[in-house]
């Protein structure tokens, strides 16, 4: 549209300039040009005019179009004005989010030292019971050991007690000779006594008798 109205002031500076160069020729050729130029000046009238009624029209809708336009505007600075606000509250949430991240990875790197920590006991829960199950075998042979000695252990308790039981009626026959023999002792002894007495009365009276007779 911009271009048309273009041409057509061009087309009207041509037309006055050339009217203007001939007007020194004769009144009747210059009445006729200036008939022309009217009919010009007309037809151009009612251009301008149709072209001022599409102009017209022309913001008319572009006011249309504007008012469309600002309510659109509105629309869209309340929009990013919510997509503002949503996107600082996206900032904090993921701002939250980079702490939770952070405070998960320490709590991960804490628990893997926990781990760490476990699976070294279990390894040494492991060892000892290694150790141990060592120590059961050891035990278990020792076990076979004391068993069998126990065994040997046995059938010398039986040789002692058989040895004990021969020891004991030996002694208990000895204690019963001993007896006898500590009556007979006894028995012995008093009748040494009384024949030692009876010997010194023989040999008294026999000196006694010998020293008469001679």
């Amino acid at each position: 549209m911009k271009r048309y109205l273009l041409e057509i002031g061009i087309m009207a500076v041509i037309i006055i300039l050339a009217s203007t160069l001939h007007a020194k020729t004769d009144v009747e050729a210059q009445l006729n040009r200036l008939e022309e130029n009217r009919e010009n000046a007309e037809h151009n009238y009612e251009q301008y005019k149709a072209n001022l009624d599409i102009v017209d029209s022309n913001l008319k809708e572009i006011n249309t179009a504007l008012k469309k336009l600002d309510v659109q505007k509105k629309t869209i600075d309340k929009s990013y004005k919510v997509l503002s606000k949503n996107n600082k509250v996206v900032d904090q949430s993921m701002l939250k989010l980079q702490k939770q991240i952070q405070d998960e990875s320490k709590a991960i790197e804490a628990e893997e030292k926990q781990i760490a920590e476990i699976e070294a006991m279990i390894q040494k829960l492991r060892d000892n019971q290694s150790r141990r199950k060592n120590h059961i075998l050891a035990y278990k042979k020792k076990i076979v050991e004391l068993t069998d000695l126990k065994a040997t252990w046995s059938e010398r308790a039986q040789a002692v007690t058989e040895l004990k039981t021969t020891v004991d009626t030996k002694h208990k026959e000895a204690v019963e000779q001993k007896k006898q023999w500590t009556a007979k002792k006894k028995s012995y002894k008093k009748e040494v006594g009384k024949w030692k007495k009876q010997m010194h009365l023989a040999e008294r009276s026999h000196t006694n008798f010998k020293q008469i007779a001679d």
